[in-house]
């Protein structure tokens, strides 16, 4: 609140600062290789706008971030679909074989809705071949928060790598939109000319200030949610339950008919409990998500199934 005035919202922003909160934020020192957007999903369709040809290859995930298919089709697009293993790891030998043929590959890493996130010498020989084939790479890696590690890192050794970052997960301001994009300076430069003049609202400026102030907190509140994480996927084991590994906030999980997974997500809905049951696209038509929470909203959870269980037994 207290950086709110009237004169914050009167006046045009000023984004003389942006790429300094978010270098600290993003932990990027290099703030010529950072481009502030409105939304990660502004900075996707930014690389579809400024990298692809209306017939070029796009290549994706078949279980992925819904946008990419959405901007394939405004940019007139070719699309690859890449097939996902049954642990949820990416088949590494489809992607391998789409890059001679694609403009452009798009990967989120960690994955939604798999929560996975792929090896990094994989992720590098990926990146590499695509550098040899004339290739882009876009990295979304809007789960960064809570998982192992970036691959902004390596925009320095592949100038055909684009990493897209959100402040949304982590710091919980989807409705703000600010995201950013991270590359060499040149591609930086090149994508810069289709941003407006003001992409950054005053306000959103205004909460990447403030969130630099408390990064410590936010950075406590990561290995809370790890902790909690580690705690859940244990708990959906020892009832039965298939849970899979992830590196991001959520967790996907088989119910193994432990439970029917529609009649235990109306169950927790009754106790204002939220989860995605089914899979869109039939792949684990018996699974469900969950995002992970604090101890307490952990605790009310299993406390819940378990007594759903026993009632059901």
């Amino acid at each position: 609140k207290e950086s709110i005035d009237s004169y914050l919202l009167q006046a045009y922003p000023s984004t003389i600062h942006v790429n300094t909160y978010l270098s600290n934020l993003l932990e990027h020192s290099d703030e010529s290789q950072i481009l502030a957007v409105p939304g990660a999903d502004y900075g996707l369709k930014l690389c579809f706008d400024g990298l692809v040809a209306e017939g070029d290859v796009v290549a994706f995930p078949e279980h992925t971030y819904a946008m990419n298919e959405v901007f394939s089709n405004i940019a007139n697009a070719s699309v690859k679909t890449i097939s996902i293993e049954n642990n949820l790891g990416l088949n590494i030998n489809d992607v391998l074989d789409v890059i001679e043929q694609s403009r452009m590959i798009v990967l989120a890493n960690p994955n939604q809705p798999t929560a996975k996130i792929e090896d990094m010498t994989v992720m590098e020989n990926i990146i590499s071949k695509a550098h040899d084939n004339d290739c882009w790479v876009i990295i979304d890696e809007a789960y960064y928060p809570f998982s192992e590690y970036t691959l902004s890192g390596y925009v320095n050794k592949f100038d055909n790598l684009i990493v897209i970052r959100t402040l949304s997960k982590l710091y919980g301001l989807a409705g703000v939109r600010i995201g950013a994009v991270i590359s060499q300076t040149k591609n930086i430069q090149h994508l810069l000319k289709a941003l407006p003049v003001y992409p950054v609202n005053s306000f959103a400026i205004a909460c990447l200030k403030t969130l630099v102030k408390h990064k410590q907190y936010f950075l406590e509140l990561v290995s809370e949610l790890k902790d909690q994480r580690k705690r859940l996927i244990e708990y959906y084991y020892s009832i039965g339950c298939a849970p899979f590994d992830s590196s991001t906030n959520f967790i996907m999980v088989e119910s193994k008919d432990v439970f029917d997974v529609k009649k235990y997500s109306n169950y927790l809905k009754e106790k204002n409990i939220l989860i995605r049951d089914g899979w869109r696209k039939k792949t684990f038509i018996d699974a469900f998500r969950i995002t992970v929470s604090n101890e307490e909203n952990i605790s009310q959870l299993i406390e819940l199934t378990n007594y759903y269980i026993n009632k059901n037994e």
